[in-house]
């Protein structure tokens, strides 16, 4: 690159100086091209970017920026005289001042000039500058051209050590996140293709990726996690699950999800139980064992454990409680609220006439599906109307939403399936063969597609299946907290309470109360209540289970469960009054500030953790339980894309590793903005001209505490105060050890638990979005 080259964009433009003048002589000489270079280079750094943000650092000049951040609010730097001189990985370090000025303080490969510029560094001190021209460019040279320029400009010459580890781990990552087989490096084509960018590389083998490099990988990922066990202040919590592979290996997964906000999951290890006993016991003593080596050997407390409601499943958990009662033991709720769309289209349980429309409607798609010609006509008319292709998909009972999806895919296809019909009925009949049997299908097929009472109907399963979906998707979330699983259930309790159709009533509700009766609902009341966005709101006070007064029991009872170590816990129970009564640390100002919407619950509590800390304690342990196992499920999936047909050779400790390296490899990814339409839950008009982001969607619809204003929450505390029984309250207070020695009410059936006052899920609009 020559000086007259123009500066380069602060986003590529980096200077390095390798001269030997003090800052004090470049300063004097200050008209130079080379200085004003690098001045304006400086200047493109310091200010702020195009899309928003703080300024860059006045260190940046002399680093390279990683394309993604290291954590969640670094990116990676790497020094240009390191790379420069081929130890890229000594100059590799976190992109912050506290970081990247100690380096260049120390670094053999920049000036003397700049060593003692950083050395003595201050916020005060000016931007460094050199008025060795020819060493800018050499600098440019190393860092204004970025990716394949700069590889190709060094393609003859041999890459350090330093340089080859780095391929080779970059090659591994490229592996794995491409779900690529590790044979690919040893395509001839490949390895062409890398020679003729770079004939001097030594290309690792297949070998090599899949033996010591990935070791490495795991060995850094296991790091990793020791690291989030350790800022795991509140615990972790455990989630298992099974699943079988192509080659009829059973494993179970056993993951942690940390307590911190925002939640992470990392995938531990995967046991191989193909010959093992399938029972309760068996998997009770696998979870033992974990438990004991995470609190052992990690040092990180368990405070609950996660599964799918399986028998030896449901077994494991029962025995673990006794054996560690401080442990909270929770069914998957997503997995919970899934089996309600089994009830609804259970048979045996019910003969409500919807049933029969969701069998009509896979009878429908699975003849589309099965028949190659009507399909294409059918996908051709799509094009037609639309412009685009809609695809038909079968319902999986084990895929948490896909009668709600495929419902919704078939409902988009009405206006072109009745229009097909219309046009070329004696086309698609001639289409599936001259034999009575497959004639009388499909004349019963297209019927029903002609049918405005089978479409009006699926109509009312796709809005009565909609909140289930809506709970599933909060639930799956490893942010969801505990206390919103309470006010999810009393919102599909109202949703099904107020349906017209007595069967899909009653058989709703009563597969909600009955699987509400084997919850552990002391835990879920009182996560619910110290949540200060809620509190007592939409809680019915005629119930005794859901009263102040039992709830004060139940807190003490749950501190002494959590912490069987402390004797008295008269001080959780008079904080927890206070936390009541709005009285101080909990007074009406104090609440103002962390009851604003989108403020996390723990705000209040580590706020006034040195004037409550036992009921602080209790709400950060409550609040630090995950409500779901779908972390295993996610691994399981990841695990399944690996061990495939054409790679059933893969063990499972492989195929473990590689699903965790890819784990690893998205939770640093950086989130991809997508933009989507808003459509009505039905699909028959839009609800939205405008196009929301993913991500905006998702937090309309998993913020639960957005569903109240802050006056309708207010107005719904102010009337439940109201409404209490002072005197009684009065007399409780006076008498705080008859309270605590009384019988706790620990269960109470869902119906009467909540108010009427609860309004809808979410509106028609909002439900669109899936």
């Amino acid at each position: 690159m020559t000086e007259n080259t123009a500066p380069n964009t602060a986003e590529n433009q980096r200077t390095v100086d390798l001269s030997n003048d003090d800052q004090q002589d470049h300063r004097a000489d200050c008209t130079t091209p080379a200085v004003k270079k690098l001045k304006l280079a400086y200047k493109q750094f310091a200010s702020p970017s195009s899309s928003g943000g703080r300024p860059q650092g006045p260190f940046w000049p002399f680093f390279s920026k990683s394309a993604v951040k290291q954590n969640q609010h670094h990116y990676t730097a790497y020094c240009n005289a390191c790379t420069l001189n081929g130890s890229r990985q000594k100059g590799t370090v976190t992109g912050k001042a506290d970081s990247m000025r100690p380096h260049l303080a120390s670094c053999d490969h920049v000036s003397a000039g700049v060593r003692n510029w950083a050395k003595n560094w201050t916020k005060d001190s000016l931007p460094y500058a050199d008025s060795a021209a020819e060493d800018v460019d050499q600098a440019q040279s190393c860092s204004s051209q970025s990716g394949l320029n700069r590889y190709m400009s060094l393609k003859d010459t041999d890459l350090t050590e330093d340089q080859t580890t780095d391929l080779h781990m970059l090659l591994l990552k490229a592996t794995i996140s491409a779900n690529l087989p590790f044979s690919w490096i040893d395509n001839p084509f490949v390895q062409a293709a890398f020679a003729s960018l770079r004939p001097n590389a030594n290309l690792p083998s297949r070998r090599q990726l899949a033996g010591p490099l990935l070791d490495k990988a795991v060995l850094d990922i296991d790091d990793k996690f020791k690291a989030a066990m350790s800022r795991a202040l509140q615990g972790v919590s455990l989630s298992f699950d099974t699943w079988t592979d192509l080659s009829h290996n059973q494993l179970m997964a056993l993951a942690a999800i940390t307590s911190e906000m925002p939640r992470q999951i990392y995938t531990h290890k995967a046991i191989d139980v193909t010959s093992s006993a399938k029972t309760g016991d068996k998997t009770f003593e696998h979870l033992k064992e974990e438990i004991e080596l995470l609190e052992n050997e990690y040092k990180v407390p368990v405070i609950a454990v996660v599964s799918d409601s399986a028998g030896e499943a449901a077994k494991a958990r029962r025995l673990l409680r006794e054996w560690k009662p401080s442990l909270v033991t929770l069914p998957c709720f997503s997995h919970q609220f899934n089996l309600s769309v089994g009830d609804y289209l259970n048979k045996k349980k019910t003969d409500h006439r919807y049933v029969d429309t969701v069998g009509d409607a896979i009878d429908l798609i699975t003849w589309w599906l099965r028949h190659s010609v009507p399909y294409g006509l059918l996908q051709d008319k799509h094009r037609t109307v639309h412009g685009k292709t809609s695809g038909l998909t079968l319902p999986v009972v084990t895929r948490w939403g896909s009668h709600y999806n495929a419902i919704k895919q078939l409902l988009q296809s009405q206006q072109v399936m009745n229009l097909l019909v219309l046009e070329k009925r004696g086309e698609l009949l001639k289409s599936v063969g001259s034999k009575k049997p497959a004639k009388d299908k499909a004349e019963k097929m297209l019927d029903l597609a002609c049918d405005s009472t089978f479409w009006s109907a699926l109509k009312v399963v796709l809005d009565q299946l909609g909140p289930l979906l809506i709970a599933v998707r909060a639930m799956e979330s490893e942010q969801t907290k505990l206390d919103q699983v309470l006010k999810i259930l009393g919102f599909l309790y109202q949703h099904f309470n107020g349906v017209a159709d007595a069967k899909v009533r009653q058989v709703m509700l009563e597969g909600l109360d009955t699987r509400f009766a084997d919850y552990d609902q002391p835990v879920l009341l009182i996560a619910y209540l110290l949540n200060p966005l809620r509190r007592r709101d939409f809680l019915n006070p005629e119930c005794r289970f859901a009263t102040w007064r039992n709830a004060m029991v139940l807190v003490e009872v749950l501190y002494h469960r959590f912490f069987p170590d402390v004797k008295d816990g008269s001080a959780v129970v008079e904080q927890f009054l206070q936390y009541m009564n709005e009285e101080a640390p909990f007074d009406q100002a104090t609440l103002k500030n962390v009851t604003k919407p989108g403020s996390p619950p723990e705000r209040l509590w580590k706020l006034v953790k040195h004037e409550a800390p036992e009921l602080s304690s209790l709400a950060l342990r409550l609040m630090a339980i995950s409500v779901n196992a779908a972390g295993c499920e996610r691994i399981f999936s990841q695990m399944g894309l690996t061990h495939t047909k054409l790679r059933n050779r893969l063990g499972h400790a492989k195929t473990t590793h590689i699903a965790q390296l890819r784990q690893e490899l998205h939770r640093n990814r950086q989130p991809r903005k997508r933009a989507r339409a808003v459509t009505t839950a039905s699909g028959s008009a839009s609800c939205s001209a405008q196009a929301v982001s993913a991500s905006a969607s998702q937090d309309q619809l998993m913020d639960l505490d957005a569903l109240l204003s802050a006056s309708e929450f207010r107005s719904a505390v102010n009337e439940w105060l109201d409404d209490l029984d002072t005197e009684d309250r009065d007399a409780a207070i006076a008498n705080l050890p008859a309270y605590r020695d009384s019988t706790a009410v620990v269960s109470a059936p869902l119906s009467s638990i909540f108010g009427s006052a609860l309004p809808p899920l979410l509106d028609d609009d909002s439900l669109g979005c899936y």
